[in-house]
């Protein structure tokens, strides 16, 4: 009886897909998250970008970081401009009123 050995086939210039995790994934995760919780957009934007250059160096993609970036760039000029409108109306108040007055609701 003879045996045989089993040969393989070797496919040139085979590509596979690269494995593990993507770099600054669970930083982008956060950015995500942060980005869409109004007040703290500013510092998802900030995570999500951060996650985004570790993925590009690593040469990687990541999704969820560049929604961060969007959303987060999205709701820092909203949160930027709901500021300064609040800011403004606030500084054209001509009622002065002390702390009494507004319990006593006696403010002119």
């Amino acid at each position: 009886m003879s045996t045989t050995t089993p040969t393989t086939i070797a496919t040139p210039n085979a590509v596979s897909a690269p494995t593990g995790t993507v770099p600054g994934f669970g930083l982008g995760v956060t950015g995500f998250v942060l980005s869409m919780l109004g007040a703290l957009s500013p510092v998802g934007l900030v995570f999500s970008v951060v996650s985004f250059v570790k993925a590009r160096r690593a040469e990687r993609k990541n999704g969820l970081a560049l929604a961060g970036i969007v959303i987060g760039a999205l709701g820092t000029v909203v949160l930027a401009v709901v500021t300064v409108v609040a800011v403004v109306s606030l500084s054209n108040s001509t009622d002065v009123c002390s702390i009494g007055d507004l319990i006593a609701q006696t403010c002119n």
